[in-house]
C-alpha cells in the first residue's frame, strides 16, 4: 500500500498579487481537479498569506488584500504540518509550492528556520513559482526556501505536479 503524498501550496493573496489573482485561482482549480484523477493518494493543503494567513479552497474566489507577509504564512504552514503529522498515517515525501508576486515583507527568516526543524519540510520537495522578477528581499527568501536556484520558476503546471506525485508514489512503493 502506497503512502499519501502531502502537497502544500502557500499562495500570496496580498494586494501585490491583485493582477495575478485570476491566474492563481485557475491554477488552484486545475491542480485540485487534476489530483482528483490520480490513482496515487494525495492530500492538498492550500494556505494563503497576507497580513494574516488563511486557508484557501480550490474553487473559492481569491480576494487580494493586505501586505505579502510571508512570515505569517510560514508560521501557519508549520502549524498545518504539525496537525497533519499528528493525524496522518504513512506518507511519501511532501511537496511544497510557494506562489508569490515577487514581493515579501521582512520577518520571514525565523519562521523559515523553524520550519527547517521539521523533517517533513527539510526533506520535502520545495519549489517557488513567481509571476514576475522578485525584489531583493523576495529573492533572498525564495533562495532560502528552495534547495537550489533552479527551483525558482515562472510556471509550474498541474501536469508537472501530477508527474511528481506519481514518481513519489512509485519510489515509496
Amino acid at each position: 500500500m502506497n503512502g499519501t503524498t502531502n502537497i502544500y501550496i502557500l499562495a500570496d493573496v496580498s494586494l501585490s498579487m491583485r493582477r495575478h489573482a485570476d491566474e492563481l485561482q485557475r491554477m488552484l482549480s486545475k491542480t485540485a481537479r487534476a489530483l482528483s484523477f490520480l490513482h496515487e493518494k494525495s492530500d492538498l493543503h492550500l494556505i494563503g498569506f497576507r497580513d494574516t494567513p488563511c486557508t484557501l479552497a480550490p474553487f473559492q474566489r481569491i480576494g487580494a488584500a493586505g501586505n505579502p507577509n510571508l512570515g505569517e504564512g510560514l508560521k501557519y504552514l508549520k502549524s498545518v504540518l504539525r496537525y497533519v503529522q499528528k493525524y496522518n498515517g504513512k506518507k511519501t515525501r511532501s511537496v511544497f509550492l510557494l506562489y508569490s508576486s515577487g514581493n515579501v515583507l521582512y520577518g520571514w527568516n525565523e519562521p523559515l528556520r523553524e520550519l527547517f526543524k521539521s523533517k517533513e519540510f527539510a526533506y520535502g520537495l520545495r519549489y517557488v513559482i513567481t509571476y514576475q522578477r522578485p525584489e531583493r528581499e523576495a529573492a533572498r527568501a525564495f533562495n532560502a526556501f528552495v534547495d537550489s536556484p533552479d527551483r525558482v520558476l515562472f510556471h509550474f503546471s498541474e501536469n508537472r505536479l501530477c508527474s511528481l506525485v506519481r514518481g513519489l508514489g512509485r519510489r515509496e512503493a
